[in-house]
């Protein structure tokens, strides 16, 4: 066993439990609590001597940014969300490990993945590489909501002359890295009507609920066969009872896309049609909550990602490629020009469900090939390197 697979064997216990004790801490978008303790927890596991910057929050968790820097060489981002879309249950919180799975909330988007970032540096800094190697590390608290507090810190990574992005959500189960992601666009439509005891009314109805029916009807009109914009409204609210009629009700909706030019027409199509009501005396009011453009690869991440799957190979591992529609942080750092690869955490499935899980050993694989990834990307995988590892 080389230098790094005895060092993971030995840790390979604290590992899992940095794992089930992130599972333990309940990180809801929004949690300020739950996300400043897993900060917390983070900064007790993260190597020494990186200086480290905190940006305060008042609605989510604080965003830790620490950063290392060697004279002469730009950095690598490396960076990982800690809220998630995991209610505070406590039938629902907590961590278990059977059949060579670890299961809890969250698990697999992102805790295994912070665990891995956390973990690989760690491995990197027991083989005295760590100091060799300029990194900025981003631990932000609101990715599940769009990132509004933490994309400057993102889009900011240009101006630190940053070479790479690489966000450490997990891996599909067929062993993925993520190449591509669709764009988004959130919003928050409000229809106000007028008020009328349903019974006594001798008038035409106002209704904001029933503009907000003929709105459902035309956002979803925009999904298309051929997958190229798909549209949803997730949540309604409004109205008091049944027999008066609603002065005001909402939708929250959006839209996403793998194309740019596909997006830019689409949405200046839904602003126009949207925005003219179908009740006759109905205002509408459309608040834009969220925008992040599609992260399509250049070529200078095709090289990366090609580079990334040669340090799979080495290691044994067919690394397939994901185009995947969720959104992630890696859309801000591709949209501020750095080439960017995701999906460096461990595979796993059940994304939000309470059989979310990660399969254990992948968790050290994906260690390994993290630590080895950046040592080529550094090139400090020089054939006396190598050995060194060996």
């Amino acid at each position: 066993m080389d230098r790094i697979g005895t060092f993971l064997s030995q840790h390979a216990s604290a590992i899992v439990a940095n794992l089930c004790d992130l599972i333990a801490i309940n990180t809801f978008a929004g949690n300020k609590a739950g996300q400043d303790r897993t900060q917390l927890m983070l900064r007790n596991l993260m190597p020494a001597g990186y200086a480290l910057e905190i940006d305060p929050q008042t609605t989510c968790g604080d965003i830790y940014i620490y950063s290392y820097q060697a004279p002469g060489v730009q950095p690598a981002a490396l960076h990982g969300h800690i809220d998630t879309l995991c209610p505070d249950d406590p039938a629902f919180n907590s961590a278990s490990e059977r059949n060579g799975r670890v299961y809890g909330p969250g698990a697999h988007d992102m805790k295994a993945g912070l665990v891995t970032l956390v973990w690989a540096l760690r491995t990197l800094a027991h083989l005295g590489w760590l100091e060799r190697m300029p990194l900025i590390v981003i631990f932000n608290t609101d990715e599940e909501t769009g990132s509004n507090n933490s994309k400057r810190h993102f889009l900011g990574l240009a101006e630190r002359q940053a070479q790479l992005g690489v966000k450490f959500e997990c891996a599909a189960m067929n062993n993925t890295l993520v190449t591509t992601r669709k764009g988004i666009a959130r919003y928050v439509l409000t229809a106000h009507g007028q008020s009328a005891h349903f019974g006594n009314l001798k008038t035409d109805k106002i209704s904001a609920i029933q503009e907000i029916g003929e709105k459902i009807r035309l956002v979803e009109s925009f999904n298309r066969s051929d997958g190229q914009v798909a549209a949803n409204v997730g949540k309604i609210s409004g109205g008091l009872a049944g027999n008066v009629v609603a002065a005001l009700a909402a939708m929250e909706f959006e839209l996403r896309f793998w194309d740019a030019g596909i997006m830019r027409d689409t949405l200046a199509d839904v602003r126009r049609r949207i925005m003219q009501p179908a009740v006759p005396g109905v205002r509408l009011e459309l608040e834009e909550t969220s925008l992040i453009a599609p992260w399509q690869p250049t070529p200078a991440s095709r090289r990366i990602f090609e580079m990334a799957r040669a340090v799979g190979r080495d290691m044994g591992l067919e690394l397939a490629e994901e185009h995947r529609g969720g959104i992630s942080d890696a859309n801000w750092v591709a949209a501020a020009g750095i080439p960017a690869l995701d999906g460096f955490g461990p595979i796993g499935q059940g994304d939000c469900t309470q059989e979310e899980f990660v399969v254990r050993d992948s968790l050290f694989q994906r260690i390994e090939f993290a630590v080895r990834f950046l040592a080529r990307f550094f090139n400090l995988n020089s054939a006396f390197e190598i050995q060194k590892l060996t």
